[in-house]
């Protein structure tokens, strides 16, 4: 088993399609390209008393990063009696096949320091079984960054099926925004009055009126080191209302050293 990272020169991830993705972003439009990020899936959430032969009407986002792996974040399986994921998919509503199917969930391990109070360490590895059959270009994984790779001011994206506006309606289509890293000092001061602590594993990200918001949690927030080529660098968690001007959109920072750490743990020895 193993984890898709990423080192500066990329020694082995140039090597394989981790993180690559064939098609370019729809130039100031908002639904995704087909394709456009194969190493994203569609968390479906269970609670009590619910069918899960069927797809589950509350969801969230997470990414591949190994055969066996998907990394999203740990509310979303709060109080959660089942979890089941569908890579390779746009549209919700496409039928289940053999390149869009649902796949089930052997076990979960959330991050052993994860506050839901505080929502600190906001991280989670879902074991898939069977395990996920790469298609270059349709499925692929995605390579975990480092933290060269996030820098103030600097564009990344986010894509999910959230609603496209709060408290809105969910998207039957993959949707994707590019938004801002801004510092964590100037989250923490934009934050300050509303009692959220702003932690050095944490991202910020602010453009008004753009944001992941609903739907779009555990998803991945990435950056593209070269043309059609990415990282992931956070795991999209919490915020105050969506794409507002006064509270940034907060992210897990997964190029953090203890997580990555954490990570390889599980997953098992670096390498794609």
């Amino acid at each position: 088993m193993t984890v898709c990272t990423s080192a500066p020169t990329l020694p082995f991830c140039t090597q394989s399609n981790c993180g690559v993705t064939t098609v370019s972003r729809i130039v100031g439009g908002f639904e995704a390209k087909i394709n456009r990020f194969p190493w994203l899936v569609l968390i479906y959430i269970y609670y009590a008393n619910a069918d899960t032969s069927l797809p589950s009407d509350t969801k969230c986002g997470g990414a591949i990063i190994s055969p066996d792996y998907i990394l999203f974040a740990a509310h979303c399986v709060l109080r959660a009696i089942a979890v089941r994921v569908r890579p390779g998919i746009h549209n919700v509503n496409d039928p289940i096949n053999e390149d869009s199917r649902l796949i089930s969930i052997e076990f979960i391990v959330s991050h052993p320091e994860y506050d839901p109070l505080t929502e600190s360490n906001d991280m989670a590895l879902a074991r898939v079984s069977p395990t996920i059959p790469f298609t270059p270009g349709k499925i692929v994984p995605i390579c975990l960054g480092l933290n060269i790779h996030h820098v103030v001011g600097s564009e990344v994206v986010v894509a999910g099926w959230g609603v496209t506006s709060f408290q809105g309606q969910s998207s039957d289509v993959l949707r994707e925004v590019s938004v801002n890293l801004i510092s964590n000092e100037q989250c923490r001061t934009m934050y300050n009055s509303s009692g959220v602590t702003i932690k050095d594993t944490m991202l910020c990200t602010l453009l008004p009126d753009k944001d992941a918001c609903q739907g779009d949690s555990g998803g991945p927030l990435i950056y593209e080191i070269q043309p059609q080529k990415f990282v992931m660098i956070g795991i999209v968690s919490f915020g105050i209302g969506c794409g507002s001007e006064s509270y940034p959109g907060v992210y897990t920072n997964v190029t953090n050293n203890n997580y990555i750490t954490w990570i390889r743990g599980i997953v098992g020895n670096p390498g794609c």
